[in-house]
């Protein structure tokens, strides 16, 4: 689905999206970041819950932090105690949702790679600076990353098409002006 023909906006294909419109509005960013959100979890509690088992985690594993409330548990529990099967189509399901947004948002967004890369890095730094394992920044950290970076993304080049259609207005507006005056 192309920006300008977001279901939300009420474009038709082939019709030119409103100026202030241009772009991807939120909710068409939100079928990339739910699914992202939920399997950075599933990935994150499945690293977490490897490395309690092996001993090598000082953080501990993610089913011990909800102190035991078993309506939470059952809720939660596929999440907080992913299978590995479910952890495989987690980082499945986590590719698709991050290379769709990628992919939707390539022609109108031409800094997200920066933006992501960036986000990536700062992942990395975070998990070393925790002294986290390998696994647990790619598998743990990494995924956060990604998500956070979807509405940085979007948020960042909303802003910097707000100041670019304003400075245009200046622009036009002292134009317009110079051609009033003889």
């Amino acid at each position: 689905m192309s920006s300008a023909e977001c279901f939300v906006l009420g474009k038709q294909a082939g019709e030119r999206p409103h100026p202030r419109r241009r772009g991807c509005c939120w909710s068409c960013v939100v079928p990339e970041l739910i699914p992202g959100m939920v399997c950075s979890i599933a990935t994150t509690s499945y690293t977490l819950n490897e490395e309690a088992e092996t001993g090598n985690s000082s953080f501990g594993s993610p089913a011990n932090w909800i102190g035991g409330d078993n309506a939470i548990e059952s809720t939660l529990g596929l999440l907080l105690r992913p299978s590995p099967g479910l952890m495989l189509g987690s980082c499945l399901v986590l590719g698709c949702s991050i290379s769709s947004f990628v992919y939707r948002r390539q022609e109108t967004d031409p800094f997200q790679g920066v933006i992501f890369f960036c986000l990536i890095l700062w992942a990395v730094a975070l998990g070393s600076a925790l002294d986290a394992s390998e696994n647990l920044i790619m598998l743990g950290f990494v995924p956060w990353a990604f998500c956070a970076g979807m509405p940085l993304s979007v948020t960042s080049h909303s802003i910097a098409r707000w100041l670019q259609s304003r400075r245009a207005a200046e622009v036009e507006a002292r134009d317009e002006k110079t051609q009033l005056l003889p």
